[in-house]
Formats: structure tokens, sequence, C-alpha cells
């Protein structure tokens, strides 16, 4: 509905000569992001599910590195460090969400009750209860590495690659779902502790106006949640270049990498909804061909992958006793993908040049034991990753052409298509991305002394299509793209 960010940052480089052939090169930046957005998940003109997104991001990082040649080598080695602060929070209003109807009809009859009902709520206290809560997280995560790459060149035609790198991580969070002005007092302390009671056994204190109520199944509270995730692991990559003539380059790789773990914020029910992730760990192998033809009027690029994935990070589900199926992070133990990719460009005349890409892709989630969006247990073996269409494929025309000795004409036509895909494991029509084409179009004049004028078309053909679906409360969204822009630039190139 409408979005005020704010963001300035600032970077300096400082390089300082060694020697003839060495260099120390000084890396510094330091980024802060404000963010306040409000968002209408339904588009409904009911309150089912509206939020305000408050947050702020401060980043520092410096790098330090020495670079230089060695006879027919060329190195790097170096150390960074990096330390990122985080708060988010969530003000969420759902008056007339679904869920809350049925919390509201649950607690009537345990009014009545001296054991869930001890401070006395009202009928009319309840039935206005649970229209707006808060979310709120605090990350604080420092990372430090030490680094090193080399390029050798074995021979003329063969050049050899290493690069490796360890790191460690440290990233602390606190936060919970918390009242807002006394809001979520009726139903959380009459409710959710008599269906916590009957689930886990232990009859929850009650909490005040502002406190969390997020709860511990293992402590029997209500509190904030607090994690420290302390991680380190070595990444490295091996490559190999053989270009057995000027036009024509031949490679092969395999590396290692690491993605950190992290902590969601969650509107969270259960504290193992703001539960951490460990460190997602990908092999990578690749092997290709790069080579320029009919001379040098085509390019054509082959390449073949495979990655191999331990921990996958994903967004899932777990089973919740009171609404069903809530959203958590989750490590996949074992997945893969492999595919091949190529690009081909040809320019058959003077001014005239055809671009095409293709992305063949499989995926893979193995024996992996998850929740479905039902809170129901089931094994996602077989299961595809999410957003990730077996194909991909895009086709460019573009021309430039003079129209007199200082002015050019300028035009393109671009079309793009995927193959529909999935936003969760499981196999529902609601959830899928259906498989969708695109057309852009441009049309313009470039004069030599720096001006340009360009008219263009983006979804030229006004289809209707959406690039993601998401659910929360209740609410299940698919998030569609623009329908047909267009537009007149103007440039100036200094």
């Amino acid at each position: 509905m409408a979005e005020n960010n704010r963001f300035w940052g600032l970077k300096l480089r400082w390089d300082q000569d060694l020697g003839e052939t060495t260099k120390l090169v000084s890396l510094t930046s330091y980024n802060d992001f404000k963010r306040n957005a409000l968002s209408d998940w339904s588009g409904a003109p009911f309150e089912i599910l509206l939020q305000n997104t408050v947050g702020r991001i401060k980043s520092f990082a410096q790098e330090l590195h020495v670079e230089g040649e060695a006879g027919a080598a060329n190195w790097l080695v170096g150390a960074y460090y990096a330390n990122d602060r985080i708060i988010d929070s969530n003000r969420t209003m759902l008056g007339q969400n679904a869920n809350v109807g049925l919390i509201r009809a649950a607690g009537a009859p345990l009014l009545a009750s001296p054991i869930f009902n001890s401070a006395g709520y009202t009928p009319l206290q309840l039935s206005q209860a649970f229209r707006t809560y808060e979310d709120f997280g605090r990350i604080r995560t420092q990372t430090w590495s030490l680094f090193a790459n080399a390029d050798a060149e074995l021979t003329e035609q063969l050049k050899l690659t290493v690069g490796v790198r360890y790191t460690e991580d440290k990233q602390r969070y606190n936060g919970c779902s918390r009242d807002f002005n006394g809001n979520m007092l009726p139903n959380v302390n009459v409710v959710n502790r008599a269906l916590y009671l009957q689930t886990y056994g232990v009859l929850a204190p009650q909490i005040s106006a502002g406190q969390c109520n997020t709860f511990d199944p293992v402590t029997g509270t209500f509190g904030e949640v607090r994690s420290l995730l302390k991680e380190d692991n070595l990444a490295w990559r091996v490559a190999l270049d053989w270009s057995p003539d000027d036009d024509t380059l031949l490679y092969a790789s395999v590396s290692r990498g690491y993605k950190s773990g992290t902590t969601p914020i969650n509107a969270a029910n259960l504290a193992r909804q703001n539960a951490p992730v460990k460190q997602e760990k990908l092999t990578a192998y690749e092997v290709g061909v790069k080579a320029t033809l009919a001379d040098r009027l085509v390019q054509a690029n082959l390449s073949a992958f495979y990655y191999d994935y331990r921990d996958k990070q994903i967004s899932t589900y777990f089973a919740d006793p009171i609404y069903t199926a809530l959203s958590r992070l989750d490590n996949v133990p074992d997945s893969e993908a492999y595919g091949v990719e190529g690009e081909l460009t040809i320019r058959p005349a003077t001014g005239l040049t055809l671009a095409a890409n293709a992305l063949w892709l499989k995926t893979r989630i193995n024996d992996y034991d998850g929740t479905n969006a039902a809170g129901q247990p089931e094994n996602f073996d077989g299961a595809q990753f999410i957003y990730s269409p077996k194909f991909q494929g895009s086709l460019t025309l573009a021309y430039d052409t003079p129209v007199s000795e200082t002015l050019n004409l300028t035009g393109a036509v671009s079309a793009r298509y995927q193959s529909k895909s999935n936003t969760i494991f499981e196999d529902l029509d609601l959830y899928k991305v259906d498989a969708y084409g695109t057309v852009n179009a441009s049309l313009g004049l470039r004069h030599e002394s720096g001006w340009s004028v360009s008219l263009w078309a983006k979804n030229l053909f006004d289809k209707y299509y959406w690039s993601a679906v998401a659910s929360n409360a209740n609410v299940v969204v698919r998030f569609a793209n623009q329908p047909r822009t267009w537009g007149l630039t103007l440039g100036y190139d200094f």
C-alpha cells in the first residue's frame, strides 16, 4: 500500500604499492538502511491481514588484501571482517481474519473457568481481542575470514586457478511475538494457555501488557526467544582452463561454498519458529566450452553443472496445536540440482544482433521428512526445489544502424519464457507459479554527441502472470507482475 525507505552508504578503496609487482588494497564500507512499509496481504476491503513493517540494518565491512605477480602466476592473500546489526518488527492487524474468529469462539466457554480466566476477562473484551500484535527481532552478527587465491599459467594454453577461504560466523538473536496495548491478553491468557495445557500438560503463567506471547514447551512459559549460533567453514575452488586456439576455451571447475546459518523473525506462536538453521554446504561441479565461430560473427557457450547440497536452508511448516501449520526455517539434509545452459549470439549483418539463452534444470529433494501445509508429517523424497522451473529461455533481436553521419536508429525486441514451478514442496495448484512468457520492445535514436531518446514497452502483450506465492495467517497471495507499461526515456552520456 505504501513504503518509505531510506538508504545511504559509504565505500572507500585505498591502494598502496609495496613493490613493482605487489600492492596492498584496503576496502571499507558502511551501509545504513531503514524501512517503513504498510502492506495489505488480502487486497479485500476487510481487516484480514495488514502489516506495518519497520526495520533497520547497519552493516560495516573491512577487507585488507595483498596482491601481486610471481612469474606466470597472479596471487592474492587477505582478511575480511564484517559487523551487522539488524532490527526488524511487524505490527499486524487481522481483526476479521478467520483464525481470529475461531480463537474468539473457542475462548467463550473458557471465560467461566477460574483456572483460565482468573483475570476476569469479559465476553466483550474477548470479542475485541487478537486484533493486533507485534513481532520483533534483533540480530547481531560478526564474521571474519582469511582467504587466498592464485592463477597460474601452466602453459600458454593451460591455466590453473585455486582459492581457499576460512570463515567464522557468530550470530546472536533475541525476539518474539508480543502483545500490543493489551489486545492479545484475553486470547493468550485464556485460550492459548488452555490449549497448551491440553497439548503439553503445563499451565503457563499469564502475560501482561506488552510482554512476549511466544510459548516455549520446554520451559512451559511465554517469553523472549534467544539463541547464539557459532559456525566455521572452509570454502575452496579449483578450476582449469584450456585454450587450444585463440577462439576456443574449455573449462572445468569444482568448488565448495557455504551459506551462513540464520535466524528467522516470524509471527511466532511457539519458540521453535524462531530457532536458527545451520549453515548450508554446496559442492559444485561444472564443465563448459566457449567458442567464437564464423570469423567472430557467432559466439556459442555451453555448460553443464551438478550441485550437491547438504543442509539446504528452506522455508517450510511445522505442526502447531492452535493454528495447524506455521512457518519456520529448516535444513534439508540432502538435495541436488543439475542442468545444462547454453548461450548463442549471432551477428548476421552489420548492426543486427540475435541472442538466445536457454537453461534446463532438474532439482531433487532426497528423503526429507517434513510437515505439509495442513500440519501433517510428510516425506518429500523426490520433491523439486521451490522457484526452480525446469526450463527458462530468452530470445533478443537488437538493431543499431546509422541513419545519418551523426545519428543512429536503435531498436530491440526481447522475449522470455519459463515453465511452471512450485513455491512449496507439495504439488498443490494453489501454490504453483504457472508457465508464462513476456515480450519487451524498444525503439530509439542515439546521437554521437551523447544524447539519446527511446520509446519502450514492457510486457507488450499485457500478459497476466505471477512470479511468487506466499501464505500468511490464513491468506494465500499470488504476487502478480506489472501489466503492460510503456514510457519514454531521455538520456545523455557524458
